[in-house]
């Protein structure tokens, strides 16, 4: 099963329509019942297909945003996807993968508010109680958003069981287990800001993605990621950053000899770089280098929380990037 077009092209339709040119987007949310916009044309919510894989029980997504699956073979299912724009003006894409039992059938915006009428094999996930039929949800921007953080704080491959209970919290038939409640500028509530500005290590801005991270992602730069630990707490990890980043430099020069003892070419053209750094709760990072701009080489490295660095994989399929 493969998409209409490529997710990126939703942001092209919206920005167009919030200069005026609205014909494009009407004509794409005409074509399926369920694709909606709000009136103010902030929030686009609809459904697509969700690329990833499947082990026993469990899913793996990837994303919804290909026309096509980039990963011939793998399987495919619905999410439900919002496109949203922040107040800063960036629009942001989110996903919540839905239980294989569950049907959207339609989608209309009223006002700031989505009605999403559902058809249904089951009902609530922790009680078991099953229904059938069509039954109406509604939800804003917001709500959407902070049950898509929610379960962010969940295992990379959530069960069917995970997914159940992530559709059941959008339909406010359980609570939700990590994010708090909102607040005035604090939507997920005050311990979860939607950025957080490190003295130290400047400014990073929470992603509700599988695992849920705040990333300081730079341009020109390398990205760094805090990674949540089970209780949805950011501390650890970023403290470990706060000791690692000021001499990351000494660690990519160390990981680039363990590349060198294997690939002797490494490095040869250019120097080194960090592309980017995953810090965990439990003091682990890993961190992803190269052999720069015009390079052929990365590779993937685990520093542990006693200060030792191990050579996970090189990989000399994907091109280093400027």
């Amino acid at each position: 099963m493969d998409n209409p077009d490529h997710g990126f092209e939703l942001w092209d339709m919206m920005a167009r329509g919030q200069r005026g040119v609205e014909a494009p987007l009407r004509s794409y949310l005409a074509a399926e019942p369920t694709r909606a916009v709000t009136p103010d044309l902030q929030g686009l919510l609809l459904v697509r297909h969700q690329f990833g894989t499947t082990s026993p029980g469990h899913w793996k997504s990837y994303s919804a945003q290909p026309d096509r699956n980039p990963w011939p073979g793998s399987p495919s299912r619905p999410a439900l996807v919002m496109v949203r724009c922040e107040v800063s003006g960036t629009r942001n894409w989110y996903e919540l993968t839905l239980p294989l039992n569950v049907r959207i059938a339609g989608i209309v915006a009223e006002g700031r508010t989505f009605v999403l009428r559902v058809a249904s094999e089951t009902g609530n996930s922790e009680t078991g109680n099953s229904e059938k039929g069509f039954n109406s949800i509604t939800v804003t921007s917001d709500q959407t958003f902070r049950v898509i953080a929610d379960c962010a704080f969940g295992p990379p491959s959530p069960s069917e069981v995970d997914i159940a209970r992530g559709f059941d919290k959008l339909a406010g038939r359980i609570p939700l287990d990590v994010v708090g409640k909102a607040e005035p500028d604090a939507i997920l509530g005050a311990a979860l800001p939607l950025e957080l500005n490190d003295p130290i290590l400047g400014w990073f801005r929470f992603h509700p993605v599988h695992p849920a991270n705040y990333s300081r992602i730079q341009e020109d730069g390398p990205t760094n990621t805090l990674l949540a630990d089970p209780g949805g707490q950011f501390h650890a990890a970023l403290a470990r950053a706060r000791v690692v980043l000021p001499t990351i430099e000494t660690w990519v020069t160390a990981g680039a000899r363990l590349v060198k003892a294997i690939r002797p070419e490494f490095g040869l053209t250019d120097n080194p770089r960090q592309r980017s750094a995953a810090f965990s709760s439990d003091g682990r990072v890993r961190i992803l280098i190269d052999d720069g701009l015009h390079g052929t080489l990365s590779a993937d490295l685990e520093l542990g929380a006693d200060d030792m660095l191990r050579l996970i994989e090189i990989d000399e399929e994907t091109s280093a990037l400027g």
